[in-house]
């Protein structure tokens, strides 16, 4: 009876994850169409306009400490290295997370991230993870990457693509070590979550 019992908790619990993921991925791609809505000349692919739905969203569900705003009357959403995402990245500009307007910012590695609240590294970054890693090591950013083993490597937040859809995975140790937090809602339908307490 137990077995069987577990059995069922263990569907209804999946099948609840499932529901709240698929919930999250159309609201990505709902954010990504809005976002991208009166911008008829841009060139971004979807793919694109997903993923900056998804930093839009890791945005709005982390809780940072209120020294991340200490300088700054804005929300940094940063980029380091080759841009992935072309125009779709600055769709976010003057949307409003936390009470305060986004700001976009490009930079290149060995430049300084104080204006940064999320920080996307590109895969062109690899060689310089640990470089761009250690300069914000005891900084409340939230760090975001597509590179292979980015959790392993120190990272917060990594874009994978699952059976054809694109998830995230999270390292919530890392996060936490910064003094960032994590909405449940978000910890929910992450495909996978490391470290934490």
């Amino acid at each position: 009876m137990t077995g069987i019992g577990g059995h069922l908790a263990r569907s209804t619990g999946e099948r609840m994850r499932q529901r709240v993921l698929a919930g999250v991925c159309v609201f990505a791609v709902l954010a990504a169409a809005i976002l991208a809505h009166g911008s008829a000349r841009a060139q971004t692919s979807q793919e694109a306009l997903v993923k900056v739905g998804f930093l839009f969203n890791f945005a709005r569900f982390v809780d940072w400490p209120q020294s991340a705003f200490q300088d700054a009357n804005e929300v940094g959403m940063c980029l380091v290295g080759a841009d992935p995402f072309g125009k779709a990245l600055d769709t976010l500009r003057g949307k409003v997370v936390a009470g305060r307007p986004i700001q976009v910012y490009r930079y290149k590695a060995g430049d300084s991230f104080k204006k940064c609240h999320v920080l996307f590294v590109s895969e062109s970054e690899k060689r310089h993870l640990g470089e761009i890693l250690a300069s914000v090591r005891t900084s409340p950013v939230l760090l975001v990457s597509e590179i292979e083993n980015f959790l392993e490597l120190g990272g917060m937040i990594q874009l994978v693509d699952l059976d054809n859809r694109i998830q995230f995975e999270v390292n919530l140790g890392v996060a936490q070590k910064s003094g960032l937090g994590f909405s449940s809602r978000l910890l929910k339908v992450a495909a996978n979550v490391i470290g934490g307490r």
